[in-house]
């Protein structure tokens, strides 16, 4: 059906007939994208001849357009740039602001209005995110993440604006989120839905204890008396439990065309515009890349979004993907679902595209260094084990993992050294996995290997780890709450390391150099390619070596780490401690002499 502005439209229809709808017809495109209904038949007709005419636009909405330094205006436009605006007056608590864009012809009202709803619309994404934020700290401490549904509540909350956290937190978790908010014992609430799970019918069903609701299969908005809320949540489980299995939550990224990178050209983009409006019910297409090789850089000034380039013509970004930075440098394999954009910069058009989804297969021969290097910080302060290990020989490993696989989700098997994976491999191809390098970063537990396992509060909502070769030597599986599966008499394979004061001193003077420029690092990773860039010395030293240095600096004070998060180093001169003062330096040399 219409959205509101359609019907108003309609209306208006009736008294000037079609041929006097041109200034109401672009006003009437822009909710209809804003409000996300369906773009097919009027819908779409309403939008496709409404975006023809922006020139009768308002004088307050063409302001907002050059405001926003846009152009053309298209539904892409509309959804991510002029609809969050618009709408942000009226979720902060006074539309008029808005209004006034579409009914005054006073500059200075339209300027100071413009103004006013990107204050608002920036105060609005603040408080989302920490809606957003508050309900990830509720799900990560409580484990909501094994429930079929997540269903929070808090009085700290704005109601106008659950609805844009649960969608967040459905794209994190992919299952229906309900948010309330406590008004004076009524619960106010938003629900949002996978494609899987018709929302608007598990609420006709689950009414016992609902003032009001109203929607439709994704979305609804709802309410209740606090009072009634647990047997809410316990209705909701039990009909979920009923009607749904774990095919319902399994996430499938549908694609339209395979595509070889080179064929990825502006040609293509221009094609594609016939397509336009794109939306609701009529999607943006989406296509498939496989390839190997790839250039991987962070996007310069925003540290956690990916800049990644597939021969001469591909450019992709995958925004947030920066924690999937060593799986695009080292699985052997890579398949990326993505959609085209265009951009505009001094007159010449750019071509890009955003990742949607990659999956990663198989580990690429370089991988090795990385993961001894990382298998050596296992070592740093030693401890042993306190909690159960359930250990099975090499022969029951078949038997293992078919039963811990037999459903999609809940285990990871890590893998530290290539020839285990060289020597599984073909058992692993049998079942369906996710392959990721140094942690799996599903939010959804879906089953997977991990190369080089290197945080295991990163697979904390897992509830099984099989490791197929080597067992962490610290206190690292003292934090995870799952069970544990090790394989009997695994040995270490110590890389080649130099422990000369020459070796050490390099890498000192390298680090020192890095450090005149830049402080911070996500990762030591990071780091040791830094240092490869600024001395020609490092391009010799293994990450394996480089560890070994920059964890006995670490620990005797040379170099100090001022973060918990991440590296934020720094150089004390005032330091002059032997090596040998690091139990992890110390250690290493002994495993090395057993070696021997």
């Amino acid at each position: 059906g219409l959205c509101g502005a359609g019907v108003a439209m309609k209306v208006v229809e009736t008294f000037v007939g079609k041929t006097g709808l041109d200034e109401y017809l672009p006003i009437a495109s822009i909710a209809t994208v804003a409000d996300i209904v369906p773009l097919k038949d009027e819908n779409r007709a309403i939008v496709k001849l409404g975006l023809k005419l922006k020139n009768k636009l308002p004088n307050g909405i063409k302001m907002l357009l050059n405001n926003l330094k846009i152009d053309e205006i298209n539904s892409q436009a509309i959804s991510f740039k002029i609809a969050p605006k618009l709408n942000a007056s009226g979720r902060m608590g006074n539309a008029y602001h808005s209004l006034y864009l579409y009914i005054s012809r006073d500059e200075k009202l339209l300027r100071d209005s413009i103004k006013k709803v990107g204050e608002l619309n920036a105060k609005r994404q603040a408080l989302s995110q920490e809606i957003f934020d508050d309900c990830l700290k509720i799900i990560k401490e409580q484990k909501l993440y094994y429930n079929k549904a997540i269903i929070l509540k808090s009085s700290k909350w704005d109601s106008g604006l659950l609805g844009i956290a649960c969608s967040r937190l459905v794209d994190e978790f992919f299952k229906p989120v309900f948010l309330f908010s406590d008004e004076n014992g009524v619960l106010k609430g938003s629900v949002r839905s996978i494609d899987s799970i018709n929302i608007h019918n598990v609420l006709s069903n689950c009414n016992n204890y609902l003032e009001t609701f109203g929607g439709h299969s994704m979305a609804a908005g709802l309410s209740l008396r606090i009072e009634h809320f647990d047997e809410f949540k316990e209705q909701i489980f039990e009909y979920l439990n009923t009607k749904t299995d774990e095919k319902t939550y399994r996430i499938v990224k549908n694609y339209d065309v395979e595509i070889k990178p080179d064929e990825m050209t502006l040609q293509l983009a221009k094609e594609l515009e016939i397509l336009e409006p794109v939306g609701c019910e009529n999607p943006i297409p989406l296509f498939l890349v496989n390839y190997s090789e790839c250039y991987v850089s962070k996007m310069q000034n925003f540290d956690n979004h990916l800049n990644i380039s597939v021969g001469n013509n591909l450019k992709l970004v995958s925004f947030g993907g920066a924690e999937y930075l060593d799986s695009y440098l080292y699985a052997d394999q890579k398949q990326t679902i993505f959609e085209i954009q265009t951009s505009e910069f001094k007159g010449k058009t750019y071509l890009k595209g955003i990742i949607k989804k990659t999956l990663f297969y198989g580990f690429g021969k370089n991988l090795q260094d990385v993961s001894s290097g990382r298998l050596l910080k296992q070592y740093i302060q030693s401890k042993k084990y306190d909690r159960y290990i359930d250990f099975f020989d090499a022969g029951q490993t078949r038997e293992l993992l078919s039963k811990l696989l037999s459903t999609q989700t809940g285990t990871v098997i890590c893998v530290y050294n290539c020839g285990t994976f060289q020597r599984y491999k073909n058992l692993l191809s049998e079942f369906q996995l996710n392959y990721y390098v140094g942690s799996s970063y599903s939010k959804l537990e879906e089953n997977c290997v991990v190369f080089a396992l290197d945080d295991i509060k990163k697979v904390s909502n897992y509830k099984n780890i099989v490791y197929l070769d080597i067992l962490q030597k610290n206190n690292f599986l003292n934090d995870f709450g799952g069970q544990v599966y090790a394989i009997k008499n695994a040995k270490v394979n110590l890389p080649s390391l130099d422990f000369s004061r020459e070796c050490y001193g390099q890498i000192y003077n390298a680090i020192k150099e890095i450090l005149k420029s830049k402080q911070e690092f996500s990762t030591d990773l990071e780091l040791y390619f830094d240092t490869k860039k600024v001395s020609p010395n490092m391009y010799k030293t293994s990450y394996s070596r480089f560890v070994c240095a920059l964890y006995t600096f670490l620990e005797i004070g040379v170099i100090k780490n001022d973060s918990t998060e991440h590296l934020d180093l720094s150089i004390d001169e005032s330091q002059k401690t032997a090596l040998d003062a690091s139990a992890f330096y110390n250690y290493l040399r002994f495993l090395t002499n057993i070696r021997n």
